[in-house]
């Protein structure tokens, strides 16, 4: 039972991408909440703040590379290669690493905050290719166990003595660069294929857009919901300890719900919990005392993170669907939550300076945050869409309007043959695993195709393949399949009574 599920994962991720990639997250994790890197509080001082800076340095270095990745800028035989942004990172994040340790001035604080802030943009960008490259499967399969290696990773450095913990997450910089020279490099999407109306905000839509913005303020705003114990937060591992450890309950839920329940690893099925897990904590905040709020915002924080996952891996869809180059498009995604980080830090200053007389400043922020959920809800109705398999990959291929959506699913329709599949799986006695891999042949896909859409290994998708071609008594391979299958409904029909 474990040989066939090692072997099933590994032909649906790559270790050496999901502990690169899961060591940038950790990263990410240390420096968002935790006080490994992080020594300063945020709200309770006085002046530029290191966490905003921090957003803002993103902000700008993913912003940056949107724009230096748009059709009109980048040359056709030009790309924009991910190791150099791996390597740029590294050095840019311990630069500012050391900077923000090494004195408390105000200018120092705010320059060791950009650079910490445009390196962290970097690393994460340095991954996008290897993502963006592979299909739909192995993407989610990838992307789930890069959280759960980075949330694991954070919480072993977390718990390592200081100044230890410091010096084992810089080593996590150094580790990222190197295991991605171990990959081989993905194909690079130039620009010559993409379209010239192909610009980032067209490829999202309002919809994704709008998400993601919303969803950089509630990460905020969850953060700061009681800023009068902020500095007694900020300065205990604790409370970052219990946001990624309900993160991890939350994903570890949702992945088994895919797999078990299911049967398909699809990001649509994580896309509406993380609304409601967002808007759990934010409802019961005015409710609960300090301990309370803390459990509230590690509730938010789980949706947030859960919300990263889903749009890491629909960015690849987009990346591969619209041809658009992968760390641009990336980029300007990101973008659009950093954009929301200081969106989200601005409202706090104005909401808490401001004198709170009908409403405390915890119940203002619940109503606020509550107010965006409703407008995320109403604006991604349809954000499903978006996790359906590309054409390119030999899917569905999403439309960014609704006639374009109507007109992919009725080709799709009509390539399948749903119904004939159906007729033949009750003529023959098809188990829905086999009926499943009936579809994939018809549509041509090769055993290895298979094994990593149903992630099943190699040898229990041949096995499938025989079970098939013995129940209908196929000899003479794929042609033979489609035949019997074109004919299932004739078989099943009863002949015309005789003509008079």
């Amino acid at each position: 039972m474990f040989a066939q599920w090692w072997d099933n994962f590994q032909e649906s991720c790559d270790i050496r991408l999901a502990a690169g990639a899961g060591g940038v997250a950790a990263w990410v994790l240390l420096v968002a909440v935790s006080p490994v890197l992080s020594v300063s509080p945020t709200l309770t001082v006085s002046g530029p703040s290191w966490r905003p800076c921090i957003a803002l340095g993103a902000a700008i270095m993913f912003g940056a590379t949107a724009i230096a990745g748009s059709p009109k800028l980048l040359r056709a035989e030009r790309t924009l290669p991910h190791l150099p942004f791996l390597v740029a990172g590294a050095v840019l994040s311990f630069a500012g690493i050391v900077l923000h340790h090494s004195s408390d001035a105000i200018a120092i604080t705010v320059v060791a905050a950009l650079c910490t802030g445009g390196g962290l943009a970097a690393l994460v960008l340095g991954w996008v290719p290897p993502f963006a490259s592979i299909r739909l499967r192995k993407r989610v399969v990838g992307t789930v166990v890069t959280a759960f290696a980075g949330a694991a990773l954070y919480l072993l450095v977390v718990m390592i003595p200081s100044p230890a913990n410091l010096g084992a997450a810089l080593a996590l910089l150094a580790a990222s660069p190197l295991l991605a020279s171990q990959i081989d490099s993905p194909d690079a999407i130039s620009s010559a294929a993409v379209p010239s109306t192909a610009i980032p905000p067209r490829l999202f839509g309002p919809e994704l857009s709008a998400g993601a913005l919303v969803f950089g303020i509630l990460f905020v705003l969850a953060g700061h919901v009681l800023p009068d114990i902020e500095h007694a937060w900020m300065a205990s591992p604790v409370p970052g300890m219990i946001n990624v450890a309900l993160f991890l309950v939350l994903e570890t839920t949702l992945t088994l719900y895919m797999v078990r329940r299911v049967r398909r690893e699809s990001p649509t099925v994580a896309y509406r919990p993380v609304i409601i897990f967002a808007a759990l904590g934010f409802l019961l905040l005015p409710f609960v005392d300090e301990r309370g709020a803390l459990l509230c915002m590690a509730i938010s924080f789980a949706g947030f993170g859960c919300f990263l996952v889903y749009f890491w891996i629909v960015m690849g869809n987009i990346c591969q669907h619209r041809r658009s180059v992968p760390i641009a498009t990336y980029g300007f995604g990101l973008f659009l939550i950093f954009v929301g980080f200081l969106i989200g830090e601005t409202a706090c200053q104005v909401l808490y300076s401001r004198p709170h007389e009908a409403f405390s400043y915890a119940a203002t922020i619940s109503i606020l945050s509550l107010f965006l959920l409703v407008v995320l809800a109403w604006s991604m109705t349809d954000g499903g869409r978006f996790a359906q398999e590309t054409a390119e990959m030999g899917g569905i291929p999403f439309a960014m309007n609704g006639a374009g959506a109507e007109k992919d699913s009725a080709e799709h329709d009509s390539d399948t043959s749903a119904d004939r599949i159906a007729q033949a799986a009750i003529l023959y006695n098809l188990s829905p695993r086999e009926t499943e891999v009936v579809e994939l042949l018809l549509r041509g896909r090769s055993i290895p195709y298979i094994c990593d859409e149903l992630f099943i290994a190699k040898s229990t998708a041949q096995t499938h393949v025989r079970h098939i071609y013995a129940k209908m008594s196929i000899t003479g391979g794929r042609q033979e399949l489609i035949d019997r299958i074109e004919s299932a409904d004739e078989v099943q029909r009863p002949s015309p009574p005789p003509t008079a």
